[in-house]
């Protein structure tokens, strides 16, 4: 008869096993579902780019061209943190007849805000699964964060934080290797704040990323974003051909 601990460890194992197994199958089921525009690399003409003021204008623009089981880049300062556990509570009382319930319009009317966008992205089928580039900082704070979290791999500079069936992958810039798929790339200004647009534009190169979508976010109205910040997007967006504000 197995001990108890020689037990436990066993029973472990069989829930990592299972969890990531279940990360991998969603991740075949969003492959198979991929829609892509005109893609190349960043700088290329044929790429869509596109500058907004507040990041719940790219979930709306990728909702609007129809992706599908996407890989989205994040490059920000700070993972947006969610906490989706009653999202949408069950009524009390329902009228008859009953009403199919529309799962993402409600999501969307009551809880679509800079925060949540990401998570948005993963519930309504724009991404199957999400890289995010963190400067030093927040990199580290996303290590400790989940340094009691269950489930979780550092591989090759990249920590793997499954959630609710999502891989999520965080690494620093100098970590970032080719996503093996043209991706939907998600800019704050906010990253700027450790790293120049010279620095940002040669490391994607050296990664061959590839897009069909920029979007460059100015996170207007955010206090903690410094106008240097934004200004340093401007020379990004020109080195891209995005142009400036």
């Amino acid at each position: 008869m197995l001990s108890s601990s020689r037990s436990s460890l066993l029973i472990a194992a069989l829930m990592v096993a299972l969890s990531l197994s279940g990360v991998l199958a969603l991740d075949r089921l969003g492959r198979a579902a991929r829609s892509f525009g005109v893609c190349g690399p960043l700088a290329s003409q044929a790429v869509s780019k596109v500058r907004v003021a507040q990041s719940v204008e790219a979930y709306r623009l990728w909702r609007a061209r129809h992706y599908r089981g996407r890989t989205v880049l994040f490059l920000g300062a700070n993972w947006p943190k969610v906490q989706p556990d009653g999202f949408i509570e069950p009524p009390a009382a329902r009228e008859y007849p009953l009403k199919l319930d529309n799962y993402v319009a409600t999501l969307e009317a009551q809880f679509l805000d800079s925060t949540t966008f990401l998570f948005m992205a993963t519930q309504t089928g724009v991404a199957r699964r999400i890289i995010a580039v963190l400067p030093e900082t927040g990199f580290r704070n996303m290590m400790e964060g989940t340094r009691k979290a269950k489930h979780v791999e550092l591989h090759n500079g990249y920590l793997l934080v499954p959630y609710m069936g999502y891989p999520r992958f965080f690494a620093t810039l100098k970590d970032l290797v080719d996503p093996g798929e043209p991706v939907l790339v998600y800019l704050a200004a906010d990253f700027f704040q450790e790293c120049s647009a010279q620095q940002l534009y040669t490391r994607l190169k050296e990664a061959s990323v590839a897009s069909d979508q920029v979007v460059l976010c100015d996170q207007a109205g955010e206090a903690t974003v410094s106008e240097a910040a934004r200004r340093e997007l401007d020379r990004f967006a020109q080195l891209i051909g995005a142009g400036g504000r």
